[in-house]
């Protein structure tokens, strides 16, 4: 709960799931708000963000889970936007405050740009080879995207496609 409260956050309650076996702590908690509001609030304020007080750095990974979410699941519809060309500096909570701001039924925002993934193939913390490809032949070379990151690792969908001399469905399945 500290370190709810040091980010500026009021949970009601946080309780630490524990391994029935070992006692250890399991790697989650369910953290309680006054109501579903608060709740998503919080999570795209925090999300992804270091955790006070943790070495190594720990991250949040927030998700929602309400008693009416739910119980509405069968009977309302979702859907997704997609919105591209973001600026580097929009985050999860600034895109989620931006539509919250328009549309009261909005559950959650994510910014799905490269950025992230592109970090990841940088820092090799995964292979494009580890990937399943279904047998599909590759449409460029992981040497040419490196060079890409080389460049610019926040290069919009658009940009890469360009570059790549791809269709926009293959950058966007990468």
């Amino acid at each position: 709960m500290a370190a709810f409260h040091r980010l500026g956050q009021r949970p009601l309650a946080v309780k630490v799931m524990r391994n029935k076996f070992t006692g250890e702590p399991a790697g989650y908690a369910f953290v309680h708000f006054q109501n579903d509001e608060e709740a998503i609030d919080t999570m795209h304020k925090l999300n992804g963000k270091p955790i006070p007080g943790t070495f190594p750095v720990v991250r949040f990974r927030l998700n929602t889970a309400s008693r009416e979410a739910r119980a509405n699941m069968q009977q309302e519809r979702e859907f997704s936007v997609w919105v591209g060309d973001l600026s580097p500096d929009v985050d999860d909570y600034s895109l989620y405050r931006v539509f919250a701001s328009k549309y009261s039924s909005i559950k959650t925002a994510k910014d799905t740009t490269c950025r992230d993934w592109f970090r990841r193939f940088k820092k090799n913390d995964f292979e494009l080879e580890d990937k399943e490809r279904s047998g599909k032949q590759k449409k460029f070379e992981d040497e040419k995207l490196e060079e890409l990151l080389d460049q610019d690792v926040c290069q919009t969908l658009t940009e890469l496609r360009k570059t790549l001399q791809v269709d926009e469905l293959t950058v966007s399945k990468v």
